[in-house]
């Protein structure tokens, strides 16, 4: 379980004070103090967002056979209730964009996203129609779009193409039935091969932290980077952070397109209603890896180089961005062309540009650190 630090700023400010001269008392030098903070994210926040991811998905493979063994309203809503879940595990997860993930392009399997031009809605329903086997080993060398929770979404909730009728007719049965339970048992094998990859100490988890200790019988070279493990940390919720402002809220609000027009379609999970509670998912997961639960995080590490004011700042900025998200009481759909609702939106995208700011601008100052280019930069 994560549990967070205090809020409040001035008890967050006694606390930082006290705290940072504990750590300059326990570590002296930087160098040492970096590895100490970067295991400790890693192994409990990191991995912990991997196992969630895991077990949720697990559950999903499960419920999705139980649906199809008994297709009905009720099977239906506690499948989709739990796709929901995993796919707010599964924002945690993708911010550790580094690591096993790179390997075999698994980002993209499991979510096949942005999808202007709704190619996984047309490659399933080309597949359905077709007479192709629909297994695990056929689907693993199928592209991507009919993978993961992006494939799953459609299959349970698109209006057309996840009606309760496709699943009890023996033709939907034996089709729309075989593709969910093969996307989602192939989607809970990759959860765990991630969530695996990140607990065993002899692998990249080792290889994260220590960075310049690399060898060729760690068999990690084609994921090491080199790069010093807060500075890869805080490179990847940089670029989460700009997917959440430029495609999570700017595209359907219209600020990415020429004419401003806001365009539903083009929020992340628009089938399943869930692309707002989603936002918040992936504002709460930075949260948790600047703070690290009781344990040392990358707020601490800013304590300890006496930069109290600018971790505070760093939190009141999350806070304040998700407060303005809660203020929006309508699914992503009909808030973008509600004036209130819009409006809320609209300050989130602006200060969410803003913390974006403090992270590409101040944290490199404080740190010393040197950030790498990033191709999700920019609107």
């Amino acid at each position: 379980m994560i549990f967070s630090k205090p809020r409040n700023q001035a008890l967050l400010l006694f606390l930082a004070a006290a705290l940072a001269t504990t750590l300059t008392y326990l570590s002296k030098d930087k160098q040492d103090l970096e590895k100490q903070v970067a295991r400790e994210i890693a192994e409990n926040t990191i991995v912990n967002f991997h196992q969630n991811f895991a077990l949720s998905t697990k559950v999903l493979s499960a419920k999705s056979q139980a649906f199809c063994i008994n297709p009905n309203e009720t099977t239906l809503k506690a499948t989709q209730a739990q796709w929901r879940l995993a796919m707010s595990d599964w924002q945690a997860v993708k911010i550790i964009n580094f690591g096993p993930i790179k390997v075999n392009n698994l980002s993209w399997r499991l979510q096949f996203w942005p999808d202007k031009k709704n190619l996984v809605g047309r490659k399933i329903k080309s597949l359905l129609k077709s007479k192709d086997v629909i297994d695990h080993a056929k689907l693993e060398e199928s592209s991507v779009v009919i993978q993961g929770l992006s494939a799953l979404e459609y299959l349970l909730f698109d209006r057309t193409g996840a009606k309760l009728s496709h699943y009890q007719t023996n033709e939907g049965e034996t089709r729309q039935c075989a593709l969910l339970q093969t996307v989602a048992s192939l989607t809970q094998q990759t959860a765990e091969h991630l969530s695996s990859s990140w607990q065993a100490k002899d692998e990249y988890l080792s290889v994260f932290v220590n960075t310049a200790t690399i060898t060729p019988e760690t068999n990690m070279a084609d994921i090491a980077t080199g790069t010093p493990p807060l500075t890869q940390l805080i490179e990847s919720i940089l670029v989460n952070l700009e997917t959440l402002k430029n495609d999570k809220l700017g595209a359907p609000l219209g600020l990415k397109s020429a004419s401003g027009k806001t365009n539903a379609f083009l929020a992340e999970a628009w089938r399943s209603q869930h692309s707002l509670a989603l936002a918040s998912a992936n504002l709460n997961s930075v949260h948790q890896l600047l703070v690290n639960g009781e344990l040392l995080g990358l707020t601490d590490f800013l304590i300890a180089n006496d930069h109290q004011a600018l971790a505070s700042r760093l939190l009141m900025q999350i806070d304040a961005i998700q407060t303005t998200l809660n203020t929006v009481d309508r699914p992503m759909a009909e808030a973008i062309n509600h004036d209130e609702s819009r409006a809320a939106l609209s300050k989130a995208h602006t200060d969410l540009a803003a913390l974006i700011s403090t992270l590409k601008r101040d944290i490199p100052i404080a740190m010393n650190i040197t950030l790498g280019f990033n191709d999700n930069d920019g609107d």
